[in-house]
């Protein structure tokens, strides 16, 4: 007698963990839990080529360098950020720098510029 009543508790156990399992996971529908495959065996290391101008990249190395020489490397980031087809997504930031400076300096030549031009 008492071994058919365990079997009835555990299975009405059974039946209440399978209802709160189906409370949980199947409300509307839809997943409350994401489940994420988990990849198995040794990571892969994709070595990338080393960036020109010691390491920072080009465009890096023109925005700094245009500080010095009025401007003029920032153009040519610009430049080669328009023109260029292949540009690698390391280098981009430097190359989006000298954009944003060569188009604040375009503006502080023009406002200087004609600042003094009613002294004419």
């Amino acid at each position: 007698m008492s071994h058919s009543c365990s079997s009835l508790k555990q299975k009405q156990e059974e039946e209440s963990m399978h209802l709160h399992h189906f409370l949980l996971f199947n409300i509307s529908g839809y997943s409350l839990f994401s489940v994420y495959g988990i990849a198995e065996g040794r990571p892969v290391h994709v070595r990338q080529r080393r960036l020109p101008c010691c390491g920072i990249g080009l465009g890096w190395f023109l925005f700094i360098v245009g500080f010095f020489l009025g401007a003029i490397p920032w153009y040519v980031g610009m430049f080669i950020m328009i023109v260029g087809r292949r540009i690698d997504h390391r280098e981009k930031p430097g190359y989006i720098a000298c954009t944003i400076a060569a188009i604040l300096a375009t503006i502080a030549v023009v406002l200087g510029v004609t600042k003094g031009a009613e002294d004419w």
